[in-house]
Protein backbone atom coordinates (compact mmCIF):
# COMPACT_ATOMS: atom_id res chain seq x y z
CA UNK A 1 0.00 0.00 0.00
CA UNK A 2 1.01 3.37 -1.09
CA UNK A 3 -0.10 4.81 2.62
CA UNK A 4 0.88 2.27 5.17
CA UNK A 5 0.71 -1.60 5.16
CA UNK A 6 -2.02 -4.08 5.38
CA UNK A 7 -3.02 -7.70 4.11
CA UNK A 8 -5.03 -9.41 0.93
CA UNK A 9 -6.54 -12.69 1.31
CA UNK A 10 -8.32 -14.92 -0.72
CA UNK A 11 -10.36 -18.63 -0.19
CA UNK A 12 -9.23 -20.93 -2.91
CA UNK A 13 -12.53 -22.34 -2.80
CA UNK A 14 -13.66 -19.06 -3.79
CA UNK A 15 -13.17 -19.62 -7.40
CA UNK A 16 -13.13 -22.71 -9.68
CA UNK A 17 -9.83 -24.49 -10.58
CA UNK A 18 -8.02 -22.53 -13.29
CA UNK A 19 -10.02 -19.14 -13.21
CA UNK A 20 -9.22 -16.56 -15.20
CA UNK A 21 -9.10 -13.05 -12.76
CA UNK A 22 -9.69 -9.66 -13.71
CA UNK A 23 -8.80 -7.25 -11.03
CA UNK A 24 -10.88 -4.36 -10.16
CA UNK A 25 -9.79 -1.28 -8.00
CA UNK A 26 -11.21 2.28 -7.20
CA UNK A 27 -8.05 4.38 -7.70
CA UNK A 28 -5.04 3.07 -9.18
CA UNK A 29 -1.44 5.24 -7.51
CA UNK A 30 1.56 3.31 -7.50
CA UNK A 31 0.15 -0.22 -8.09
CA UNK A 32 1.42 -1.46 -4.61
CA UNK A 33 -2.32 -2.78 -4.09
CA UNK A 34 -2.71 -5.00 -7.62
CA UNK A 35 0.83 -6.17 -7.50
CA UNK A 36 0.17 -7.41 -4.40
CA UNK A 37 -3.28 -8.66 -5.44
CA UNK A 38 -1.76 -10.15 -8.91
CA UNK A 39 0.80 -12.58 -6.66
CA UNK A 40 -2.02 -13.34 -4.24
CA UNK A 41 -4.35 -14.86 -7.07
CA UNK A 42 -0.94 -16.51 -9.10
CA UNK A 43 -0.01 -18.21 -5.68
CA UNK A 44 -3.64 -19.24 -5.15
CA UNK A 45 -3.00 -20.65 -8.56
CA UNK A 46 -5.18 -18.69 -10.51
CA UNK A 47 -4.75 -16.68 -13.72
CA UNK A 48 -4.38 -13.10 -13.67
CA UNK A 49 -5.81 -11.19 -17.03
CA UNK A 50 -5.69 -8.08 -16.03
CA UNK A 51 -6.48 -4.78 -14.07
CA UNK A 52 -9.36 -2.29 -14.55
CA UNK A 53 -9.61 0.80 -12.45
CA UNK A 54 -11.97 3.40 -12.29
CA UNK A 55 -9.16 6.62 -11.72
CA UNK A 56 -5.33 6.38 -12.35
CA UNK A 57 -3.20 9.41 -10.69
CA UNK A 58 -1.37 9.70 -13.92
CA UNK A 59 2.00 11.55 -12.27
CA UNK A 60 2.84 8.06 -10.08
CA UNK A 61 2.68 6.32 -13.07
CA UNK A 62 1.19 3.03 -11.66
CA UNK A 63 0.22 2.14 -15.21
CA UNK A 64 3.51 1.68 -16.49
CA UNK A 65 4.91 0.21 -12.93
CA UNK A 66 2.07 -2.20 -13.29
CA UNK A 67 3.51 -2.90 -17.22
CA UNK A 68 6.73 -4.28 -15.58
CA UNK A 69 5.13 -6.61 -13.72
CA UNK A 70 3.36 -8.30 -16.22
CA UNK A 71 -0.20 -6.75 -15.32
CA UNK A 72 -2.25 -5.65 -18.11
CA UNK A 73 -4.52 -2.73 -17.26
CA UNK A 74 -7.02 0.19 -18.15
CA UNK A 75 -8.32 2.89 -16.23
CA UNK A 76 -11.61 4.71 -17.19
CA UNK A 77 -9.86 8.36 -16.02
CA UNK A 78 -6.69 9.35 -16.17
CA UNK A 79 -5.99 13.00 -13.72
Amino acid sequence: MEYGSDSLEIQQSTLPKDARVLMIDDVLATGGTLIAADKLIRNAGFTVCGAITLLEIGALNGSAILNQHGILNKSVLIS
